[in-house]
């Protein structure tokens, strides 16, 4: 399918040898494992700091995003233009409406995940979130021509099915939840189509725009929303400020390289691979959440568990394999 002409078709280049598609194929995949690795420490040391600090998630989010936005500029201001790259201030203006979609889509689904959290059982809501890398297929291939490949297409159900594994074996807290109302699944359901959106956009975005503005920008606006909506109250008591020690802000500090890292890494690999493929190989989130759990937080990892592991390690590892011996485009 055509791509519309608001959107551009990304290709590879037909005089590209195939060892130069093997080795920008294991870029882009490699890219994005090593950034949901960034997510999932992210993920760690939030918990971290939660069980041994007064931080609020607004304020959280507020710091995070404010060096995400420091980060990027950062590797912005040292960049240099090339022929596949151009600084914040050159962006080209057909690509200014893309941009502007890929970090409201990117803030959006940023609220309803922390949203989620507070209105449905987190394991469901998990579950749910987790539809994205097929919402991310689906409409990179409606909107942007992409192959699909049957194999991308078992890949992605596979990694789901140990996804669901995993939340449903580990969900042991919050069973009881109370007060689930009947919109509650179309929050985390809202999020995962937001984010496939954003990532959609991202690869629209190609090389012609810097692979650190969007998330520059991404910064800038979850710094901004996440006070504003924190000081309305309409998500929980606004409370006091608290004063926070050296520690605690050097474990804020840690949070937010790690998701500058991850978000970073993320928008490199939408520029490198197929964004339906990128999206699919983020459920080694789960796995290295659940790893994590298991080597620091001494959490112990069940059967099903292991086998949701399994799901996702085994389908990412094939595509890989098939892709690395040409049987897959």
């Amino acid at each position: 399918m055509k791509s519309s002409d608001g959107l551009q078709q990304i290709a590879t280049p037909s005089e590209e040898s195939a060892s130069a598609r093997r080795f920008r194929f294991v870029a882009g995949l490699l890219a994005i494992f090593v950034a949901s690795l960034f997510f999932s420490c992210t993920h760690a040391l939030t918990k971290y700091i939660y069980n041994s600090s007064t931080l609020s998630p607004w304020e959280l989010i507020y710091w995070r995003s404010l060096i995400l936005f420091l980060f990027n500029l950062a590797i912005l201001h040292f960049s240099t233009r090339d022929s596949e790259g151009a600084t914040l201030l050159a962006v080209p203006r057909k690509f200014s409406c893309v941009l502007l979609l890929r970090v409201i889509t990117g803030v959006l689904s940023n609220f309803l995940t922390f949203l989620q959290t507070k209105v449905m059982n987190i394991s469901r809501a998990v579950a749910l979130f987790f539809t994205y890398p097929s919402f991310t297929m689906i409409f990179a291939w409606l909107m942007l021509g992409e192959h699909v490949s049957a194999f991308d297409s078992l890949g992605c159900a596979f990694s789901f099915a140990g996804v669901l594994l995993v939340v449903l074996e580990s969900d042991t807290t919050g069973s009881d939840f109370k007060g689930e109302k009947w919109f509650a699944p179309l929050i985390p359901l809202g999020s995962a189509v937001f984010i496939a959106f954003s990532n959609v956009w991202g690869r629209a975005l190609g090389r012609d725009v810097h692979f650190a503005v969007s998330p520059a920008l991404f910064g800038v606006g979850c710094a901004v929303v996440s006070p504003a909506l924190y000081s309305t109250g309409l998500f929980g008591a606004v409370g006091a400020v608290h004063r926070h020690s050296a520690g605690e802000f050097g474990v804020i500090a840690l949070i937010g390289l790690a998701e500058a890292l991850g978000q970073t890494l993320m928008a490199k690999a939408l520029q490198i691979e197929k964004a339906g493929r990128v999206a699919a190989v983020a459920y080694t989130q789960v796995v290295n959440a659940c790893l994590i759990d298991l080597l620091i937080f001494k959490v112990q990892i069940l059967g099903l568990e292991w086998a949701g592991i399994a799901a996702v390690v085994g389908s990412n590892g094939l595509i890989l394999a098939l892709k690395l011996c040409g049987i897959i485009s």
